[in-house]
């Protein structure tokens, strides 16, 4: 399969098109976050995987393309989610602000049990690296979205120091008792592999909006 991967040179591209080779794929096309060669990109892709900027990621968006598309930017907002809307008439799109399965599993988590929890105060820590720019992360984001749909208030505390990849804690605090979940990322790879696996899997699936929660339904049907 020829995958073109958008922000190759960054961090987790560069990491990308290191595993879209170990998984006996081509790597058809790279395009950095600062060029603007999308034509080239989906002519020469089955699949396109992003890890960009928000700013490049409407653009290819707004693209008229049918290339199924893997989104991992952060820092997207309600507008990219209505280009991805729009994208997925005409082709799969797979968006996840995290590509950890272990993030996934506990989001899937707090779904279940939240409403259980509903009279605790609930506080997210979004731990990263000093160069990230958005805080709270995408990932912090999403989690946050998760309980607030069911009624309660979040509160966020980012904190962007030394060379940290990620870490999360989820804290629900009441009068007599504390519950904590905590997920820390060491390398950046597990968002690299998971990527390419996702764009494999995607390559199949018909035009829609995708999340973890269908890929991992599907894996689990294997």
């Amino acid at each position: 399969m020829r995958i073109g991967v958008y922000g190759c040179t960054g961090k987790t591209g560069a990491l990308v098109v290191e595993y879209i080779k170990q998984r006996g794929h081509e790597f058809a096309y790279g395009v950095s976050s600062k060029s603007g060669d999308i034509d080239g990109l989906c002519a020469n892709s089955d699949v396109v995987i992003d890890f960009s900027l928000p700013e490049v990621t409407e653009s290819l968006l707004q693209h008229k393309f049918h290339v199924p598309l893997v989104i991992g930017t952060t820092g997207l907002r309600d507008t990219h989610i209505k280009l991805m809307n729009k994208a997925a008439e005409t082709t799969a799109v797979f968006y996840s602000a995290n590509m950890s399965v272990s993030i996934a599993v506990i989001n899937m988590m707090l779904e279940k049990f939240v409403d259980t929890l509903c009279d605790y105060d609930v506080d997210i820590l979004d731990v990263h690296h000093k160069r990230k720019k958005d805080a709270p992360s995408g990932t912090a984001l999403m989690l946050g979205d998760t309980i607030r749909a069911h009624g309660s208030n979040v509160h966020f505390e980012s904190q962007r120091c030394g060379n940290i990849v990620g870490i999360h804690e989820i804290s629900f605090t009441s009068d007599n008792d504390r519950l904590t979940i905590k997920h820390e990322t060491y390398r950046k790879d597990v968002f690299a592999q998971n990527a390419v696996k996702i764009a494999e899997w995607i390559s199949t699936q018909p035009p829609g909006l995708y999340s973890m929660r269908e890929y991992l339904a599907s894996c689990s049907n294997c």
